[in-house]
């Protein structure tokens, strides 16, 4: 959080985190065929982030949640 406090001129808004409790377990995915037909995008089905979280694969606390203190 301070490196959003120390950004020039006030500019610093805040930060941004997708799930931080996605955890990759089987059957657990966001790129489905309908969904990447949607948005006209073609890419392995799965989730590219799972393990960009809080939590490694087997669900032990990472050093980033540290950011939160």
């Amino acid at each position: 959080m301070q490196a959003v406090v120390d950004v020039p001129d006030q500019r610093g808004k805040g930060i941004f985190y997708w799930e931080p409790t996605w955890i990759a377990v089987p059957g657990n995915t966001w790129a489905t065929p309908a969904g990447m037909k949607y948005i006209h995008d073609e890419w392995k089905e799965g989730n590219a982030r799972e393990n960009q979280a809080l939590f490694d694969c087997q669900g032990k606390v990472l050093p980033s949640v540290k950011v939160f203190n």
